[in-house]
């Protein structure tokens, strides 16, 4: 009862107040363009009534991007010899045909480059035939001059050396030599350039960032004082520079480690004795007129790391193999790794007997990376005394080189750290 007397009294006074109170009426404020409001976000699930809703999950960092993995382009060369002998068993004539299989990941620049090696295949058995011919001559004039005892077989070499293999170029190096008799052979070095994404064939053109000539211009105009430099420049002949300001670069040209390398055969500038000469002018001078796309790769994000282990006995988990067979009947053994190598190759030489040093010839195998699950076949026969194989990668951007031996007490393959 109480509490509904002081409720009436409180609401008597409350009107009394107001029947004493003027209300003026608030002014408008100036209209103004109203701020459009942000969309709010319609929760998936509707809360029921005393209970808390689940809390949205916190979404997760973006993870760097990881490095791109170039793709895997690989080199192998074979060679095969054979003989051709006159009716009365003399050989007139050897013939060494070297051939050289490039692979990509790509099958159509694979297919593009088979192609191109396959006309070139064609050519070189044409020069096969015209040679048997000139043999079967030469020695049917020395039997009928009676000379015949002082005869030499015709001779016709071709060989393949992979000089850069990477996913920015592929360039390959061709040696053929003719032998018709005299002192000494007839050789010609030339060499091939593929674009990696196409597998057309480069001229210096399609590589000058400006597509025109000035990078074949610019290479000209430096050959000279490369050449000057060369450790047999004193044995040049008389006017070496002028033949060098003239050179026709079309055939004769490739990338390497370090450069674009122009090859002067033979006779051009310098006598037989001291071979073809070959003249690089270095990447670092060509950062404006060459096509960044063929620099070679840097490996700065990821510059590989990993070991290479060899072993007689076939490994498991194996996801891809290359074959390198120099002799079907040698020994037999398998390459791998734990990581990521570049720049893999397999390199055949001779050796000092004076100093028992490694001396390369040329390389027979690249590859441009190798990762856990690639493995590298070879058969081959190890010699006894010195060993004439070298495998080398780089890893951690270090090369390691190593001498492929065979053990005298158990006949096991092992590796021989090369300075």
């Amino acid at each position: 009862m109480k509490k509904t007397i002081t409720v009436a009294v409180a609401v008597l006074c409350a009107l009394a107040l107001l029947a004493g109170c003027t209300i003026s009426p608030v002014p408008p404020e100036p209209s103004a363009t109203p701020t459009p409001a942000a969309p709010t976000a319609t929760p998936d699930v509707t809360a029921e009534p005393g209970v808390t809703p689940t809390p949205e999950p916190t979404p997760e960092p973006t993870p760097e991007p990881t490095p791109e993995i170039p793709e895997k382009i690989y080199a192998t060369v074979t060679s095969s010899s054979s003989v051709v002998n006159a009716d009365d068993g003399v050989m007139i004539l050897s013939v060494e045909n070297g051939s050289i299989l490039v692979k990509s990941s790509r099958s159509a620049v694979s297919d593009a480059i088979a192609a191109r090696f396959a006309e070139l295949d064609d050519e070189f058995q044409l020069r096969v035939g015209d040679m048997r011919a000139y043999a079967v001559e030469q020695y049917d004039r020395a039997v009928e001059d009676g000379t015949d005892g002082f005869w030499n077989p015709c001779g016709l070499v071709r060989r393949f050396v992979p000089a850069r293999i990477d996913e920015n170029a592929i360039s390959v190096v061709m040696i053929e030599s003719e032998y018709l008799g005299g002192a000494h052979d007839s050789p010609y070095v030339s060499a091939l350039n593929f674009d990696t994404d196409t597998g057309e064939q480069l001229d210096l053109r399609s590589v000058c960032a400006a597509g025109d000539r000035s990078l074949e211009e610019y290479i000209n105009s430096r050959l000279a004082d490369i050449a000057a430099g060369h450790e047999l420049a004193e044995a040049f002949f008389e006017g070496w520079e002028d033949t060098l300001d003239t050179l026709v670069l079309d055939d004769v040209w490739y990338f390497d480690e370090d450069g674009i390398t122009v090859i002067c055969n033979t006779y051009l500038i310098a006598p037989y004795a001291a071979g073809d000469i070959r003249l690089t002018v270095p990447y670092a001078e060509l950062t404006s007129l060459l096509d960044p796309k063929y620099m070679p790769p840097k490996h700065e994000d990821n510059p590989g790391s990993g070991l290479l282990d060899v072993s007689d006995a076939e490994p498991a988990d194996v996801t891809s193999m290359n074959r390198i067979v120099r002799d079907e009947g040698g020994e037999k053994f398998y390459f791998t790794t734990d990581g990521m190598l570049y720049n893999v190759r397999i390199t055949v030489g001779t050796n000092s007997f004076d100093t028992f040093e490694f001396v390369p010839v040329r390389d027979i195998y690249a590859l441009n990376r190798m990762t856990e699950g690639d493995c590298i076949f070879v058969s081959t026969f190890i010699p006894e005394i010195l060993p004439d194989l070298m495998i080398s990668y780089v890893s951690g951007g270090v090369e390691t080189r190593l001498l492929i031996a065979q053990s005298g007490e158990d006949g096991s393959i092992y590796l021989i750290q090369q300075d």
